[in-house]
């Protein structure tokens, strides 16, 4: 926890404290010039320790007023004007939202406090601006049981409590846990009777807050007695004496020590012990009065603190970052000796296993030439059993048809298949009888290329007896019929036993066939439908 230096001012002395998460040891410096050059001293050992004054005086002044409802802007200039109205001769001021006020308009109830005697403070300032310290803020004592009433008697409408100090004895008035207004009296030690002065205080007290009718009548408030060193033990007794009305709690030093976390050594050995531990656990900065002027420093060093703490930020996730990171690397690295190592197993178990291999009759690039080529054959291979199947289809329906000679090519660029298919421009279609063929060259010839599949058919018409125009009949029957065929995509035919163009001549005598028992002999040129 970060350094603070508490100091506790009141009109004759001031009394320091360290605070490293709990309060050190107490030093009580004289309000005179060698008490100030010894705080001075006292600050020296922590030049950049934050400074927390506490004001334990007498010249303070509470003013609880309400104003018209306003925000933002026009609340803080409202206040100003309010604040430089009421105390314009001190710089230690400063008001707090003290809620809404009840009613129809619900007015804005502003706490207005001051330190009117500003020269009290100008020494021990002087010697904090000296040492170099910044300066956190100057805090009214009063303000800070507002922690100790909400601890101490949760829920008390109206609580009067009584704190010993220094300075004398402090007497706060508190409206449902609110602050409303405070008294300190410079009395005598209570061991020199001081007691009987204490029962005074109290009583008229009491009766002022009456007066003033902050206490409905007939109502009576709790008298809570903070005794933190044990010496006010008969305090309650005496004001039954004087008030047997008033009700009255005391807070022994145990019972201080475990609700706040003090001990009971430290609460003995300094008055002001008690109100340092609240200002220094941050209990007891319910208002800080010193304005822009004097905390300029302190806005400076919590600047620094928040740089340094988002520095620190920053190299914390950076250095997260990079632990992330060379974890990653590590793992990989491990990961790929892993892999190697296991890649070298691997490689010595081959070398064992291929060791017991025969021996090959060829290198092992030779193989693989070898293999590789038996795959482009098996990918690349074609053979005619579509056509065969097709050519099958059709004779089942054609038994005049004997079949001669077949042949199936990949180009269609063999023998006289080459020669036919060269010339079938203008030969016959499918069906004798649709006139000129549509380009059985664009068909055949044009789809030439790799992977083109073409069949070859020489067949005759058995039996034939001269019958020219049934042969002609069973010859484009059979056509149809294997151009139909799904394997098929085209069926041309591309000779004829009779040229029945309209520029052949005729020549020779019908009584020299009659009767032949010779075939009618033709081709066909087929493109099968799978052809790639």
């Amino acid at each position: 926890m970060a350094r603070k230096l508490l100091a506790c001012v009141s009109a004759h002395q001031l009394t320091a404290a360290e605070w490293g998460g709990r309060l050190g040891p107490c030093q009580v410096f004289p309000n005179t010039e060698p008490g100030w050059l010894g705080f001075q001293r006292w600050l020296a050992r922590a030049p950049s320790a934050p400074v927390r004054l506490l004001a334990d005086v007498v010249e303070e002044d509470y003013r609880l007023e309400s104003l018209p409802h306003s925000f933002g802007k026009d609340r803080r200039e409202l206040v100003a004007r309010r604040l430089l109205q009421y105390f314009r001769n001190t710089p230690l001021r400063a008001a707090r939202f003290q809620g809404k006020q009840a009613g129809a308009r619900q007015d804005d109830r502003f706490l207005f406090a001051a330190l009117t005697h500003p020269e009290t403070f100008s020494h021990w300032l002087a010697a904090i601006e000296k040492a170099g310290n910044p300066l956190a803020g100057v805090f009214p004592a009063p303000l800070a049981g507002e922690a100790l009433a909400a601890k101490l008697a949760p829920g008390e409408p109206h609580l009067l409590l009584i704190s010993k100090h220094a300075s004398g004895l402090r007497q706060s008035y508190f409206r449902d846990g609110r602050f409303r207004i405070s008294r300190l009296s410079r009395t005598e030690n209570p061991a020199q009777g001081g007691l009987d002065l204490y029962t005074e205080e109290i009583t008229s007290t009491r009766l002022y807050l009456t007066s003033l009718r902050l206490i409905p009548p007939g109502e009576q408030p709790l008298v809570l007695i903070v005794d933190a060193d044990g010496s006010l033990e008969a305090l309650g007794p005496r004001l039954i004496q004087r008030r047997p009305e008033l009700r009255w709690r005391r807070c022994a030093p145990g019972e201080l020590a475990q609700s706040l976390g003090i001990s009971v050594g430290a609460l003995a050995a300094n008055p002001d012990a008690l109100h340092l531990h609240l200002l220094g656990s941050g209990r007891g900065k319910a208002l800080q009065l010193a304005g822009p002027e004097l905390t300029h420093r302190h806005r400076a060093y919590l600047f620094k603190r928040g740089l340094y703490g988002a520095s620190l930020a920053v190299l914390l996730a950076a250095g997260a970052v990079s632990a992330f990171h060379a974890y990653r690397q590590w793992s990989w690295e491990a990961e790929a000796r892993e892999l190697r190592q296991q890649t070298l197993r691997e490689q010595d178990n081959y070398r064992a296993v291929t060791a017991q291999f025969p021996a090959a009759p060829a290198s092992a690039e030779a193989l693989k030439q070898a293999v590789d080529a038996a795959r482009r054959l098996r990918d690349d291979a074609r053979t005619p059993d579509a056509f065969m199947a097709a050519l099958s289809r059709a004779l089942d329906n054609s038994p005049e048809v004997t079949v001669r000679r077949l042949r199936w090519s990949r180009d269609g660029k063999t023998g006289e298949m080459a020669e036919a298919v060269a010339k079938l421009g203008d030969g016959p279609s499918t069906s004798l009888r649709t006139g000129p063929s549509t380009g059985l060259r664009t068909g055949l010839a044009g789809e030439n290329r790799d992977g083109v599949q073409y069949g070859w058919v020489e067949a005759e018409i058995r039996p034939f007896r001269g019958d020219f125009r049934a042969a002609l009949s069973s010859i484009n029957g059979f056509v149809e019929r294997l151009a139909k065929d799904p394997a098929i995509r085209q069926a041309k035919v591309a000779q004829l036993p009779l040229d029945i163009s309209s520029d052949a001549s005729l020549s020779g005598n019908t009584r020299d066939i009659a009767g032949t028992s010779s075939g009618a002999n033709f081709k066909v040129a087929v493109l099968l439908a799978g052809a790639k």
